[in-house]
């Protein structure tokens, strides 16, 4: 009985080894087998910071040498890391030189923002130009766009520096005679070394949100679904899910029985859509408008404690 059941049964698990390793090699088998499946060589590789996978693709060279493969970085991890280490900067009372002002400190979280704006309009400007040395350009604007939020405006480019306010305080003297300049410019130089990856203004946020699915339809690792296909067919349904957008359950209907759903299906899948589209409105033209707090002026004279103590 057990001789026979080992060869009917079909055996899901297909890995001996840790589970750090298992991204590097998942990727590294994609990208072996991308020409027998889509007749395509990829080149370039999206990644959020994570070298292992780099150490990897090198070693085996899919392509073989004529095609190594390139990292570049995403900009949202690269602006996420990037501000929260200004964030951490500004948020620390003591640096090498001594105690840092909470003004400065103040100045510094309140611009976080105003920052990442100014990097990404750099970004965008220099990527639409023809000129060869675009990369460092972009570099030296990464490098002096602190400088021109925090009112010095030497050396800034004339795209986004052209009438400087006369009434704007110049806080860099004081940023440097505290040290907090060297934290910033610290900061600086490490976004700086990633140009060539910015420039390209590329992220993951599709790989992101297929993962998203992913671990909604697994339950976020708190349920072990290995074990007879199950993990295998929610990763499939997931992708399906990512494909149809908002008419999963319409493809799915459409496949099983091979007729159109009925009409309450097509109902839910429309109310759907448009609180997709109406979510996306929101996040992409937000409203000035602001809801009214409402304010409480405690009890009245004659409730509770407060009669009490009044005085007959």
């Amino acid at each position: 009985m057990h001789n026979w059941l080992q060869g009917t049964r079909k055996c899901f698990k297909n890995w001996n080894s840790s589970s750090t390793a298992m991204e590097a090699d998942i990727i590294t088998e994609g990208f072996k087998a991308s020409i027998e499946m889509h007749n395509l060589k990829y080149h370039r590789l999206i990644g959020d910071g994570d070298s292992s996978n780099m150490q990897r693709l090198p070693r085996e060279m899919p392509y073989g040498a004529d095609l190594p493969v390139q990292k570049v970085e995403c900009m949202n991890h690269l602006l996420r890391t990037y501000i929260s280490r200004l964030r951490d900067t500004a948020r620390k009372p003591k640096n090498s030189q001594g105690a840092v002002p909470i003004l400065l400190r103040k100045k510094v979280g309140d611009n976080l923002q105003r920052i990442r704006v100014a990097i990404s309009a750099a970004v965008a400007y220099r990527r639409a130009t023809t000129n060869s040395d675009k990369i460092k350009l972009l570099e030296e604007d990464i490098r002096k766009g602190t400088n021109h939020v925090f009112g010095d405006h030497e050396g800034c480019a004339e795209y986004f520096c052209k009438s400087p306010n006369e009434r704007e305080e110049n806080l860099f003297p004081q940023m440097r005679s505290c040290g907090l300049w060297v934290d910033i410019r610290y900061a600086n130089s490490l976004l700086a070394r990633h140009s060539p990856s910015l420039i390209q203004n590329v992220t993951n946020n599709v790989a992101e949100s297929f993962n998203s699915l992913v671990a909604k339809y697994i339950g976020g690792k708190r349920i072990n679904y290995c074990l007879r296909g199950s993990y295998q067919t929610r990763c499939e349904i997931a992708t399906i899910s990512f494909n149809s957008r908002y008419r999963l359950q319409n493809k799915i209907h459409s496949g099983l029985t091979n007729a159109s759903p009925g009409k309450f299906t097509k109902i839910n899948s429309k109310s759907l859509e448009k609180k997709a589209l109406k979510r996306k409105s929101r996040q992409d033209f937000p409203s000035s408008f602001k809801r009214k707090q409402l304010q409480f002026d405690g009890p009245d004279e004659h409730y509770g404690q407060r009669d009490q103590n009044m005085e007959i």
